[in-house]
């Protein structure tokens, strides 16, 4: 699953921002993905004609595994996890 076309892009991105902005620090934030939730939101939009959300489960099966897979990828990464205090 691991896409080595999107990693070398991502190291691109990030080498030519660091050479234009010495300081610059990049941060990600993550987001729950719960795949029952997002196929009973995806039926509701169905159910209610919102053609745009009809798509296969197997559609969603195959972006959840590349969620996952994004996990493991995304260490490998010059990031630090965003930590939003207050």
């Amino acid at each position: 699953m691991f896409s080595l076309t999107g990693h070398i892009k991502t190291r691109i991105f990030i080498s030519n921002i660091q050479l234009k902005f010495k300081d610059v620090k990049f941060e990600y934030k993550l987001f729950e993905l719960n795949p029952e939730e997002a196929k009973k939101r995806i039926k509701a939009d169905i159910d209610n004609g919102v053609d745009i959300s009809n798509v296969p489960d197997s559609t969603i099966d195959r972006h959840i595994a590349l969620y996952k897979q994004m996990l493991v990828d995304i260490k490998q990464e010059p990031l630090t996890e965003f930590h939003h205090s207050i």
